[in-house]
């Protein structure tokens, strides 16, 4: 059963970028398969912990509902399997990702258009797009390549370090630069692009900080130039989040979002900022010493978001 998974993962990932076009719907369902596995083998992974000898699966529909009993040594070997399957497909998946990222990037250039009946007039919701029917599915699409990648890489990373994950992160970290620097659209259309732009920006952030090494401050300050003027002895964190913050309260005071699409975007504002702040958890876990005095974040930083927290 596992060869079956391992082979059907193969086959269809390889080349997702070059699916027919008239089967548009294949890589959006694999990717939605493929991140429901990658939860299943987190199950396991956390049945393996607690009981180490047995994993069970989570209900008789679980994916891996087959696999009853392992013990350790089948464990491992059933994990190394599936990190060397999502290790070899990765990078394409990435590559799939960035290609449906550009829909982000056209939302300052975006039009208002006709609603569909079912949108048009309505206050909207979690589920409730206010976007035409063709650019809600290129949203829906850039969304959950997002949240797939991110949740194969952050499991991978778990078990080894590899010149894809690399890869990987680099394209979380560029995703997250530009989804805090674009500026903030007038339009409805747009604005609701850049919503979705924060709501796959969410798991990217969570896998970025889980997936915690050197390389990530490294990173932060070889491109903290980038964000907010540096002063010699400023907190690593601070530009980051304050761009963060700047950004995403530009777009909810902009106006334009109605009134429960805002209560959505203010869900995966807190979300994204929840994985900053705990960056310095990560990086005391991994024994990282701050040297010459220097923090993560200033009381200044943290005082503004607090406020922004309880005016919010």
């Amino acid at each position: 059963m596992v060869y079956l998974y391992v082979q059907f993962i193969q086959n269809y990932g390889t080349n997702i970028c070059k699916q027919n076009k008239d089967m548009e719907w294949i890589p959006v369902k694999f990717l939605i398969i493929t991140f429901s596995l990658v939860l299943e083998l987190q199950i396991m992974q956390e049945r393996a912990a607690e009981c180490g000898t047995k994993v069970r699966s989570k209900s008789e529909f679980s994916m891996l509902e087959t696999v009853v009993q392992l013990n350790n040594g089948e464990v491992a070997i059933l994990f190394e399997k599936f990190v060397k399957t999502f290790l070899h497909i990765l990078e394409e998946l990435i590559s799939f990702a960035n290609m449906s990222c550009s829909i982000f990037s056209s939302s300052i250039m975006m039009e208002d258009v006709t609603l569909p009946s079912s949108v048009r007039g309505k206050l909207g919701g979690p589920s409730q797009r206010r976007l035409s029917s063709s650019t809600t599915t290129a949203v829906l699409q850039a969304v959950t390549a997002l949240k797939s990648v991110a949740a194969i890489s952050a499991w991978c990373a778990k078990f080894k370090s590899d010149i894809v994950l690399n890869f990987a992160f680099s394209f979380f970290w560029e995703f997250f630069l530009k989804t805090i620097s674009s500026p903030s659209c007038d339009l409805e259309t747009g604005a609701e692009i850049c919503l979705a732009a924060y709501e796959g920006l969410a798991p990217v952030l969570k896998a970025l900080v889980s997936m915690f090494s050197p390389q990530l401050l490294d990173t932060i300050r070889e491109n903290d130039k980038f964000l907010l003027p540096k002063v010699e002895g400023t907190p690593l964190l601070d530009s980051l989040v304050l761009s963060f913050l700047q950004n995403i309260n530009n777009l909810l005071n902009i106006g334009v979002l109605a009134r429960t699409r805002r209560a959505v975007l203010m869900n995966w504002k807190w979300l994204c900022l929840e994985s900053l702040l705990t960056i310095p958890s990560y990086a005391y876990e991994d024994g990282f010493n701050v040297e010459d005095g220097i923090s993560f974040f200033s009381d200044a930083t943290l005082r503004l978001i607090f406020t922004d927290l309880v005016e919010r």
